[in-house]
């Protein structure tokens, strides 16, 4: 999944340079403090996440397939690659415009938050449509495609977290911070491309 791709170099998340007391804290107002205390913890997130993709994975070999299923299955999971990975290209999109100062953080985060429950959507759906189109678990690609798509979903998770926290930021984001945030997103643009590569090469056998 994409992160919020920001450069190492703080700017300001306003137009307005902050008061010197006030660069460079961490705080979030009311409304960011009540989503915190609403949100469950990337943890539990986690665990949940595990759980549905091992359940992906034992009903990839036990819910039998008719060909009609599998043909309604295919077309779930490829509307829903366009849906989750659409949704994660539009982020980055933004966030490069920001790299090339073309616009500001605030509008990165605010396209971020409009499109994050698609991301979550396309997900979702590619794990639950991908286990009826009964993929050989015993082969090595299929594997590294499944492992991808795990590392994907928890990365999702620490990306969320990174969201949250930049945008909580009055002043300038901390470049560690920052830093963090770009490596989330090549890990989210490495899962997504290696796993529509593999998916590719299985659906067309040398």
């Amino acid at each position: 999944m994409s992160s919020v791709n920001t450069p190492t170099r703080s700017l300001p998340v306003t137009g307005e340079q902050p008061p010197p007391e006030a660069r460079g804290r961490h705080r979030p107002g009311l409304r960011g403090r009540l989503a915190d205390s609403a949100s469950p913890s990337p943890g539990l997130v986690a665990v949940v996440i595990v759980v549905t993709w091992l359940a992906v994975l034992a009903e990839s070999t036990l819910v039998p397939v008719n060909p009609a299923l599998h043909r309604v299955a295919l077309f779930v999971h490829l509307a829903c690659l366009v849906v989750g990975f659409g949704a994660v290209v539009a982020v980055d999109w933004f966030a490069l415009k920001w790299l090339l100062r073309r616009c500001q953080l605030r509008q990165v985060l605010a396209v971020a938050d409009q499109v994050h429950l698609l991301i979550w959507l396309g997900l979702a759906g590619l794990a639950a449509s991908g286990g009826l189109l009964r993929p050989d678990l015993g082969a090595t690609l299929t594997q590294i495609k499944l492992l991808l798509v795990l590392l994907v979903a928890l990365n999702g998770v620490q990306a969320t977290a990174l969201h949250r926290r930049i945008a909580a930021y009055t002043g300038p984001v901390p470049r560690s911070l920052l830093a963090r945030s770009v490596l989330a997103a090549l890990v989210s643009q490495g899962g997504w491309w290696g796993a529509m590569a593999i998916g590719f090469l299985s659906s067309h056998p040398a």
